[in-house]
């Protein structure tokens, strides 16, 4: 799936770099929160999909791109997911950044409650691992979570992280915030092997 999705990218000409780095901080966040979050493998892997897949709507425009993306899931039957699946990671994409899930938006009210939940977790957990790339230089890895009562606190390390990687945390942990009733803590250490 990750390779067929790659290659997806590449044949509209966007950037790999960013998706591949977003998706494992992801991924990171995703197993940390496993215990709060319940979900299993089917759902990590829409999340996959959905972080490798989120910014292929740059193949159409900037502006709107999470629309586009969304589109272009929904009508490519190529990477070998049903209906249902399309439909789940197609919001996942879309949620990555502006609006959050809402049941004035057709193709979110299209999900059943199980999988609004999915969504809801999924495009949060991109949102931040998204912010934490904001600049698309793939500077900051987790390393380390420690979910407590009232907030998650993301260890990074980091090759330099600027004022807007941390303004887009601030601005993207919003639906976090909802879901996991937690705040985002991201403490970045410098790698000076990176600088």
């Amino acid at each position: 799936m990750i390779q067929k999705c790659i290659e997806f990218l590449m044949t509209r000409g966007v950037d790999t770099e960013h998706p591949l780095h977003v998706t494992k901080n992801a991924v990171i966040l995703f197993d940390c929160l496993r215990d709060i979050h319940g979900l299993g493998e089917e759902e990590e892997r829409y999340l996959i999909a959905g972080s490798l897949l989120h910014d292929v709507g740059w193949c159409i425009s900037e502006e709107k791109h999470h629309k586009h993306s969304m589109n272009i899931i929904l009508e490519d039957r190529s990477l070998g997911f049903n209906d249902e699946e399309r439909l789940i990671i197609a919001n996942i994409a879309r949620y990555h950044r502006k609006a959050l899930p809402s049941d004035e938006h057709d193709n979110f009210t299209r999900l059943t409650g199980e999988e609004k939940n999915i969504v809801l977790v999924n495009s949060s957990i991109l949102r931040v691992a998204d912010a934490l790339d904001r600049m698309h230089l793939s500077r900051a890895v987790i390393t380390e979570c420690t979910v407590n009562v009232d907030s998650v606190l993301l260890k990074c390390k980091t090759g330099g992280i600027s004022k807007y990687e941390i303004a887009a945390v601030e601005k993207k942990s919003d639906l976090f915030e909802m879901v996991f009733k937690r705040k985002v803590k991201p403490v970045c250490i410098i790698d000076p092997l990176k600088e």
